[in-house]
């Protein structure tokens, strides 16, 4: 049923964009500003009577800037919308972060930008609201007495606390207040709003990796490269091109189309962006998405802007259909709502993500719309991308029928949604585009593995990737015992290799916790799904207890076969 769920959301957005080229001119700013409004609507119920969010929470450690978050997004919805109620509790939600001592709380870049960029919604269009005009003296204090967090050191690498703090540098530049903190950023804002520029055109240029042909940028944290967090680096770098002026906004605009480009390189053809790495599968990946290639779009022209902007309607289109929003709030992953933990991070709570999806849609709303393209058009080309990451790299393989992701290396700290191999696969259907093989599930295993793996003398040999080719035919990973390949078939995948004589190898296939699976012969083992076949028999271990966060509940099934003579053996995936 959940990939049923996938495939109609698709299909609706076929019929949606239109079924040839020359499809009408059609506004993904309708759709981001209804989603927005969905969003936004439960969250007045959700707060107490301290300007607190009472939403999901999750066990442990939290990311703590809800209310500056979701305070930013609700403002925003608010006075687009003209909705007395939603402004009223974004500031109520700010006033609640202005009551507690950040020195007890720490300092978080993200509540920063969050109450600057809420402070400049409000002198701009609530310059008479009585609530406002009573938060402001305290309000105008705490933004003068922030201090810099990551900016001041950029040469250890990229990660998205820099961009998003030199957004939030620019966001308190704009105020127009000045302070006499030592040491705060507002103390002599023209410099930390130069610093700030500085960041986005020459630091992150620098910090960030390139293709090999220096058409894609890829904005993920280091290694291993989550994609989602290249979906939020992408949107507040669009963000910050409109602090600038028309040269520098010039530019900025050509490594945001490099940004945007790559994730149109491993965007899947049902939108999703986020399918391997920390945060996986996170509703705000979809909207910073939406909302970057909208900025990009306007950047470039022909097929390649039209590219762009099925990919912002494809990313709301997921959103729309496998994100609800509930009396509780907004479904913060596919599978599990927001009540269940198996495949979430502890540290992504409700009110704090559903803001920055919130805020990612609202922005994508306030963009004018363009003509789109069509999904049949774009969805049915072949073609492959390879996209380097420092330490890793994974390459994306797509033909008329199926599409797949390959990684090269794995976490080094075992986390299997950054696993080796082969980590996404669907394939068409009559109806669109359907997963075939579950996400990686949340558990962490140094030195383990999906697989392939071989089994040595001492011990496992894990898929360590060193080098990794891409194209047209396929992905090749150089994991040291061998070079797997992996092939497109018309109904999946086939990873190939030749190794040692007679070694045995493990191969872990997952699958639902409802799927009826079974082995149906010494080499498969089938779902409801997908057909797992190696090339030898095979003896199988079932362990239940795994979780994704698009699938939920998993089951593991480690599939243990031998090599031959010859040293060759495979692994196929395909379709039921």
């Amino acid at each position: 049923m959940r990939a049923k769920v996938i495939v109609v959301g698709v299909t609706l957005l076929a019929a949606t964009l239109g079924a040839g080229a020359g499809a009408g001119p059609a506004s993904a700013s309708p759709e981001a500003e209804a989603l927005a409004a969905q969003v936004a609507a439960p969250w007045t119920a959700l707060q107490g009577a301290s300007g607190a969010f009472t939403g999901y929470e999750p066990v442990g450690a939290s990311a703590r800037y809800g209310e500056a978050a979701l305070g930013l997004g609700l403002l925003q919805a608010g006075v687009r919308d003209k909705n007395d109620a939603l402004v009223g509790a974004g500031l109520a939600a700010v006033g609640y972060v202005l009551t507690l001592d950040p020195a007890v709380r720490g300092a978080s870049a993200f509540e920063n930008w969050g109450l600057a960029a809420a402070y400049n919604v409000a002198r701009r269009r609530l310059r008479k609201d009585a609530r406002f005009l009573a938060l402001r003296p305290a309000w105008q204090a705490r933004l003068r007495s922030l201090t810099p967090i990551f900016l001041s050191h950029p040469r250890g690498g990229f990660f998205n606390k820099h961009l998003v703090e030199a957004v939030s540098w620019l966001e308190l530049a704009r105020t127009g207040l000045r302070s006499r903190v030592r040491g705060s950023v507002l103390r002599r804002p023209g410099r930390a709003r130069a610093q700030a520029i500085r960041y986005v055109l020459r630091d992150l240029p620098r910090l960030t990796e390139r293709s090999r042909s220096g058409n894609l940028r890829l904005l993920a944290d280091p290694r291993p490269s989550p994609l989602a967090y290249h979906a939020l680096s992408l949107g507040f770098y669009a963000r910050s091109l409109s602090f600038l002026n028309r040269h520098d906004r010039r530019r900025g605009g050509r490594i945001l189309l490099q940004a945007a480009r790559a994730s149109l390189s491993m965007a899947a053809p049902d939108g999703d962006v986020a399918y391997t790495g920390r945060s996986q599968e996170q509703s705000w990946a979809l909207a910073f998405t939406a909302y970057g290639a909208e900025v990009a779009a306007v950047r470039t022209h022909g097929r390649r802007a039209r590219a762009l902007r099925v990919m912002a309607a494809r990313t709301l289109a997921r959103l729309r259909a496998l994100h609800p929003v509930t009396a509780h709030g907004l479904d913060l992953v596919p599978a599990l709502g927001p009540w269940a933990q198996g495949g979430l991070d502890p540290y992504a709570d409700g009110s704090a993500y559903s803001g920055l999806t919130l805020v990612g849609l609202d922005w994508a709303a306030a963009r004018p719309g363009g003509t789109l393209g069509t999904v049949q058009a774009t969805s049915q080309r072949g073609g492959y991308a390879r996209l380097r990451t420092r330490g890793g790299g994974f390459a994306v393989v797509r033909t008329p029928r199926v599409w797949f992701a390959v990684r090269r290396s794995p976490d080094p700290r075992g986390d299997l949604r950054s696993d080796s191999g082969l980590v996404a696969l669907k394939v068409r259907t009559a109806l669109g585009f359907a997963d075939v093989l579950p996400l990686r599930p949340r558990v962490f295993e140094p030195g383990a593995g999906a697989g392939p793996i071989l089994l040595g003398p001492k011990g496992l040999v894990p898929s360590a990737g060193r080098r990794l080719w891409a194209s047209s035919r396929g992905a090749r990973v150089d994991v040291g015992w061998a070079d797997i390949r992996w092939r497109p078939l018309s109904c999946g995948v086939r990873g190939r290799w030749r190794g040692p004589r007679l070694a045995a190898y493990e191969y872990s296939a997952f699958f639902p916790s409802g799927d009826a699976f079974a082995q149906v012969s010494p080499n498969t083992v089938a779902g409801t799904r997908q057909r797992v076949s190696v090339s030898a028999p095979a003896t199988v271990t079932v362990q239940p207890g795994y979780a994704s966060a698009r699938d939920g509940p998993l089951t593991r099934v480690r599939i243990h076969f031998s090599a031959g003579r010859s040293g060759r053996a495979a692994v196929t995936i395909c379709a039921v």
